[in-house]
């Protein structure tokens, strides 16, 4: 399982992208972070962090791994796609195709915090 988020503050501007691998029993595997510069919308930080997310796994050859993210209209639109023609939509879409040379298979699940 890995989890992922992307965090902004407008004070730096910039955006945070945290990445975390747990196995199938839920032990710690690998973590990262990322900072890019200047803050984007939410929807788009949100996509491109699932973006960096899914190289980063797929550089470490893990094949088989689901992502959760709390990005309700990240996981619709990589789950189901809705034709979106914007930068949003191109971001999931790319990393839609990368995915299927990536992985042999591939769930996206969203989780909210309690």
């Amino acid at each position: 399982m890995c989890s992922v988020d992307a965090s902004f503050s407008d004070f730096i501007n910039c955006v945070g992208y945290d990445m975390c691998i747990r196995d199938d029993t839920g032990n710690f595997v690998k973590a990262k972070t990322i900072r890019s510069i200047s803050v984007c919308a939410l929807d788009i930080g949100e996509a491109s962090g699932l973006s960096h997310t899914i190289q980063w796994v797929h550089e470490l050859q893990f094949p088989n791994v689901d992502f959760e993210l709390d990005a309700k209209r990240v996981v619709d639109y990589f789950n189901s796609g809705c034709n979106d023609i914007l930068e949003f939509g191109a971001t999931l879409d790319d990393r839609k195709r990368r995915c299927n040379f990536f992985f042999k298979t591939l769930k996206l699940s969203l989780v909210i915090d309690k």
